[in-house]
């Protein structure tokens, strides 16, 4: 979900970092694992957050707290997407690791 330009003037400093750091473009460019994994730990715990607080506003009926239910939603929404982004990155520069060890495995064989 690509976040429209209203609903960032609405995020905090901290959540427009993690946006940036979450795009497609910004996901792609990670070429180290450990980045990656504490990308992927920040968003994890940005997930958690918004479920909480989802969870606090699922029964809201009235006014602003209907409006916050439906801002804390396209966040958790966000969030998910960019997980599945970063997880997937995860995935790629681990198996990449492997083959590497992989490859170096190969040229340790000892020839005959």
């Amino acid at each position: 979900m690509e976040m429209q330009k209203s609903q960032l003037a609405k995020l905090k400093d901290n959540e427009r970092l993690l946006v940036k750091d979450t795009s497609p473009k910004a996901v792609a460019a990670l070429d180290d694992e450990d980045k990656a994994l504490k990308l992927h730990k920040r968003v994890r715990s940005a997930r958690a957050k918004y479920r909480r607080a989802a969870s606090e506003l699922k029964k809201a009926k009235k006014g602003k707290a209907k409006e916050k239910q439906r801002q804390v939603m396209i966040k958790l929404i966000f969030v998910e997407d960019a997980l599945a982004r970063v997880s997937q990155r995860v995935a790629e520069l681990a198996e990449q690791t492997r083959s590497d060890y992989e490859e170096r495995l190969g040229d340790q064989t000892p020839t005959s």
